[in-house]
């Protein structure tokens, strides 16, 4: 989660605010309200950041939730015997 708080913080203080036709920044990229217009490269970069972000919490969440579970029947998770 911190890379993409830091990239949204690079591209708000170093990209423009309007299309740039000859860098090809002419993807509109949203950050809290304010528009920038980065690359297609540098979009799918933010893109792919926040999609294992949201990735790695749901994971997180799910892991958390199994080994409560398990730890509530007093058993280990994958070998299944009593703890």
């Amino acid at each position: 989660m911190t890379w993409n708080y830091k990239l949204s913080y690079y591209y708000i203080n170093n990209m423009p605010n309007c299309p740039n036709y000859e860098n090809g920044r002419i993807y509109e990229f949203n950050i809290h309200g304010s528009i920038v217009y980065v690359t297609k490269e540098e979009k799918r970069k933010v893109d792919w950041i926040n999609m294992t972000g949201m990735l790695s919490a749901a994971s997180t969440i799910i892991l958390g939730v199994i080994f409560r579970r398990n730890k509530n029947k007093g058993s280990v998770l994958f070998n299944g015997r009593n703890v």
